[in-house]
């Protein structure tokens, strides 16, 4: 194990030595396992014992919800999805999260996309999972989910790499319109 990156003048814990973070990927793990194993190591050791890697994540996002070190634990989980260009194996992480029990843990789902869309890794994905918190019942969830997809369509339309609204726009492009 060595130290991992600075997150925000923070260190974020330690990475595995199998982690090369030059091609940001890992040997010898599969990608959703080990984005998984990124994302538990990068929440700063607050991993609460769970049944699987992703239900792992989400307690910990969930374990910290209300304190001071939340802004850190949701920085290092975005980071992790964005560095290891994980938008669409984070996927069933971020759906987790947001049907988790826990009365913020929507919210927090709606904010880790909006973290992953400021960091421009939005996937199609995980922009379709922010079209579904538009109909929750909350309306800071529903705030955060419009900013993360607002944001992917500034990016795509700002460089005009794709004109929208475009005839072939996605569901969660129509669902926000």
């Amino acid at each position: 194990m060595r130290p991992g990156p600075m997150v925000n003048g923070c260190q974020t814990g330690c990475v595995p030595e199998t982690w090369d973070w030059n091609n940001r990927r890992v040997h010898g793990l599969g990608a959703s396992a080990s984005v998984l194993a990124l994302l538990v190591l990068m929440c700063g050791g607050m991993a609460v014992r769970a049944e699987n890697g992703t239900n792992d994540v989400c307690a910990s996002l969930v374990a910290v919800a209300g304190t001071p070190e939340l802004g850190r634990a949701m920085e290092a989980a975005a980071a992790a999805l964005a560095a290891a260009g994980a938008g669409d194996q984070g996927v069933p992480m971020v759906r987790s999260l947001s049907v988790a029990p826990h009365p913020a843990a929507p919210s927090l789902a709606a904010e880790l996309l909006w973290r992953v869309a400021e960091k421009r890794k939005l996937s199609d994905n995980l922009a379709s999972l922010a079209g579904e918190l538009l109909e929750h019942e909350d309306p800071f969830t529903r705030a955060l989910a419009e900013w993360a997809i607002a944001i992917r369509v500034q990016l795509d339309n700002g460089g005009q790499e794709i004109r929208w609204p475009r005839e072939d726009a996605p569901a969660w492009f129509r669902r926000w319109m």
